[in-house]
């Protein structure tokens, strides 16, 4: 199957998303897909593979778009179609044109039959206008939902809830987690004796939770000897949150590193003793069952997780991670439970590794969705 990845993001970036699109990508390929990958240009010498650490190659197409915000869509969306006529030309019929950007359906619409292309929608979440039937927002995914072969989401609540609010048909759409990486290297040495150091990594969005976790670290009895490490961050964010961790006295204590490339945060985790997952149940929150989770999974470290919707999909508290409320006094307490129990965490580590190997690999995902697409073709 012939899968043209469209991207909007630039790949390599720090943002998340730009991870979870190349990872799908080699997922895809190594699931036996022939995969393209058309997104914008990136500075020169931007390696993907590389700084993502993929072994499985695709091929990429640069887009040679302008930066400047009001020039850039018109920009990507002229080069866009140029280069899908080009690789119509060169290559045969696409085959699918998988895309997360719902605005641009509309576009490629019209031209699926000469193309020889059916278009497949991924969709992370619904906010603001997208929940409320009647906005120009709302019309815009319902006619995108329409034109697509099917779509795929993250999480087994955004399902129920797109397939209710929009009244599509359920065999349309599919819950399709993110992955881990199974090829991540063991992980360190059991520690003995009690935790020490407690790692966030990622963006730190209010919706991430970030000043939740720095909050909860403050209230946690200084004599259990933690320290907290945030990595990741843009400067506006990690302005506020040191701004905040010296309002409640604990800025000796934690450490912000600022954004390092994923492959140094992977080898953070594996270093850490707690890793926190702090996401709030807001308008993003609540269907964010993002790449992290399943990265601190493999990791082989012991999780606290707050105790929203999408972390429950995956996440059972007591057996692959202690799950706490979405405030700064229950994650705190979750905290304080896992230090002073240094037998449960070993026991969660060593579950939640075998969970993420076993059910979600990268390569699993991407043999969901082949299943997926082919199932919705000859539907």
């Amino acid at each position: 199957m012939r899968i043209l990845y469209l991207a909007t993001a630039r790949i390599p970036g720090e943002r998340a998303g730009a991870l979870q699109i190349a990872r799908t990508c080699s997922a895809l390929v190594e699931s036996g897909a022939e995969v393209h990958l058309v997104t914008r240009r990136v500075p020169q010498g931007a390696d993907l593979f590389a700084f993502y650490g993929l072994k499985t190659r695709f091929r990429v197409h640069r887009l040679p778009t302008f930066e400047s915000s009001r020039l850039f869509s018109l920009s990507y969306r002229f080069w866009l179609m140029l280069t899908l006529f080009r690789l119509r030309l060169s290559v045969g019929p696409l085959g699918i044109l998988y895309t997360r950007e719902p605005g641009l359906v509309a576009m490629l619409d019209p031209f699926q039959g000469v193309l020889g292309a059916r278009i497949f929608l991924e969709i992370r979440e619904l906010t603001g206008d997208e929940l409320k039937p009647g906005t120009p927002a709302f019309g815009m995914l319902t006619r995108a939902f329409a034109r697509a072969i099917g779509v795929s989401v993250g999480t087994r609540r955004l399902r129920s809830d797109l397939t209710a609010l929009y009244a599509l048909e359920e065999a349309k759409v599919a819950a399709i987690p993110n992955g881990c990486d199974a090829d991540m290297p063991a992980p360190l040495p059991e520690r003995e004796g009690r935790p020490s150091c407690i790692v966030y990594t990622g963006q730190m969005y209010d919706w991430k939770g970030a000043d939740l976790l720095v909050e909860a670290f403050a209230r946690l009895d200084p004599a259990l000897g933690l320290r907290l490490v945030m990595v990741g961050g843009i400067p506006e964010d990690l302005d506020r949150l040191k701004a905040l961790a010296s309002r409640l006295g604990v800025q000796d204590r934690v450490e912000f590193t600022g954004f390092l490339p994923p492959l140094e945060a992977a080898a953070r985790q594996r270093e850490a003793d707690l890793l926190a997952i702090p996401t709030l149940d807001t308008e993003s929150g609540r269907y964010a069952l993002t790449v992290k989770v399943f990265e601190y999974m493999v990791a082989g470290r012991p999780i606290v997780a707050t105790r929203i919707p999408p972390n429950e999909e995956v996440l059972t508290d007591g057996e692959t991670g202690i799950l706490a409320d979405p405030t700064p006094e229950a994650f705190a307490a979750g905290l304080a439970r896992a230090a002073r129990d240094p037998a449960l965490l070993v026991r969660m580590a060593r579950r939640a590794r075998e969970v993420a190997l076993g059910e979600y690999s990268w390569k699993r995902r991407g043999e969901k969705t082949l299943a997926f697409l082919r199932v919705r073709i000859a539907a």
